[in-house]
């Protein structure tokens, strides 16, 4: 690229990317997820949540490892999975439901958002250490 193409540059390079991740995810499969009442998913201003671990933590996680999150409503998410979980909406436990939530509140960049007040959504801002950001502009 050239001086003061850089936003060319780099546009280019993400549709490149895009192209190139767009077969890995439609090879994959695609589940709704759903929370158990009273249980609510949240969401944020990077609501999609990647699962990159080698192995999968069945007790402190629902995403399977490669797999990728990101919810819908309050009630139901979107799990895209190397694995086929099943072919109905996938109830998920309580637990699971708060650890996905506590993801969300990792992976914010500034802003978190729920339907409706929570003590449990509360105690996931609450326990989820301040990150110092790297500004992109000096």
């Amino acid at each position: 690229y050239r001086a003061g193409e850089t936003e060319d540059y780099f546009m280019v390079r993400a549709v490149e990317a895009a192209d190139g991740i767009t077969d890995s995810l439609l090879a994959m499969n695609f589940h709704i997820i759903e929370a158990p009442a009273p249980a609510f998913f949240i969401t944020s201003d990077h609501p999609v949540i990647l699962n990159m671990d080698a192995v999968p933590d069945p007790i402190n996680t629902c995403l399977p490892a490669g797999s990728v999150l990101m919810p819908l409503s309050p009630n139901r998410g979107l799990l895209l999975s190397h694995h086929l979980i099943s072919n109905q909406v996938v109830p998920l436990s309580e637990h699971q439901v708060q650890t996905t939530n506590e993801m969300i509140v990792r992976h914010a960049l500034d802003a978190v958002f729920a339907d409706r007040e929570s003590q449990e959504v509360q105690v996931s801002l609450n326990n989820t250490p301040a990150v110092e950001r790297v500004p992109l502009r000096a």
